[in-house]
């Protein structure tokens, strides 16, 4: 297996904080390497963390939601008023006035942009750090299920709704492990438009084991199949390597509770499912915050809002501001979360 999880020489380069920070330490007797290894020792003692995030492919114009143009002319602004926030100066969209309440827990960055217009490339480069990845490239989410390993019970990456229609981004993309191999690919929960966890019968399949065989039927097959593979020549390699561990990890997931229980949103109070939103955007969030607080190290979640009644699946299941995408949705799923993850 490769050492290097982007595949080429990694360059070490300066932030704008630490190049205003070089200037003063020479008066302190200590290098430049010094003080880039001091960061790094530094950054390496603070706790691993989780990540939900919230995948909009294509999303909500800003203008009508986080960077409002109040003052602008009519077809800038669009049709919209501004709202203040509990943080003094800032102003969200009306239709958010949930987040406006919360904006203390939360930071918006408006520095972060770039120039890619076109959906394909953008969606590449924010899973891959490329526009044209190779198909071995492997995801960022890849990335941090190899660097930051969860539990053994626990998966360390589930992706909750897979896009579907010609224009969702590559399955390599984001789907696989790359040259990590699939032992570092995500958990994938929902692979059709009709999966929708908003749904009573909404049940994840993943942990069914097969109708004719016991636990214990398992664990031995499982045990005679670990005799076989250690007499074999076929395990030297790191193709090998990470079957096996893909193998194993299927294994303690089908047997282990932890992540089991963690999907099991039909065990949540109705009041708090509610507060999600009755919509695969609102219960793919809570189950989010399920999974994060059951050891899970990054969850994704394609926001996509759910079909209306008698509504027919014309584009891809992701949020798409040129059609009915609705700005509350949005608001009314995410405003659960500041109160329930931890700081």
């Amino acid at each position: 297996m490769k050492d290097d999880c982007l595949n080429h020489q990694s360059q070490q380069t300066l932030t704008r904080r630490q190049v205003l920070q070089v200037g003063g330490i020479g008066a302190m007797g200590l290098s430049l390497p010094g003080f880039l290894r001091a960061e790094k020792l530094q950054k390496a003692d603070g706790p691993a963390k989780s990540c939900i995030f919230i995948h909009q492919y294509g999303g909500l114009s800003q203008l009508d939601s986080w960077d409002m143009k109040p003052d602008g002319p009519q077809e800038i602004r669009g049709p919209y008023k501004s709202i203040k926030t509990a943080t003094p100066g800032f102003h969200v969209c009306e239709l958010m006035p949930n987040l406006a309440k919360l904006s203390e827990e939360y930071a918006v960055i408006r520095s972060m942009t770039h120039t890619v217009s076109e959906h394909k490339k953008a969606n590449s480069m924010l899973l891959a750090g490329k526009d044209q990845p190779a198909a071995d490239d492997p995801s960022f989410g890849a990335m941090v299920n190899k660097l930051r390993p969860s539990n053994a019970s626990i998966p360390g990456h589930v992706w909750l709704q897979k896009f579907g229609g010609g224009a969702a981004p590559p399955d390599h993309t984001y789907l696989t492990g790359g040259h990590l191999g699939m032992a570092y690919a995500p958990m994938l929960i929902g692979e059709k438009h009709d999966d929708n966890p908003a749904s009573p019968d909404f049940r994840v399949s993943a942990f069914d084991a097969p109708n004719d065989l016991s636990g214990q039927q398992q664990r031995s097959r499982r045990d005679l199949l670990q005799d076989a593979e250690s007499l074999s020549a076929a395990g030297d390699g790191p193709e090998f390597e990470s079957f096996e561990t893909h193998q194993r990890r299927a294994f303690e997931l089908l047997h282990g509770q932890a992540a089991k229980q963690a999907f099991e949103i039909e065990k949540e109070d109705d009041r708090v499912r509610d507060r999600y939103g009755r919509n695969p955007l609102g219960q793919n969030l809570l189950l989010a915050r399920r999974l994060i607080e059951a050891g899970v190290r990054l969850v994704n979640v394609a926001a996509w809002t759910g079909l209306a009644p008698g509504e027919k699946f014309v584009s891809v299941e992701t949020w798409d501001m040129h059609g009915n995408a609705d700005v509350g949705i949005f608001e009314n799923g995410w405003n659960g979360l500041p109160f329930a993850l931890p700081r």
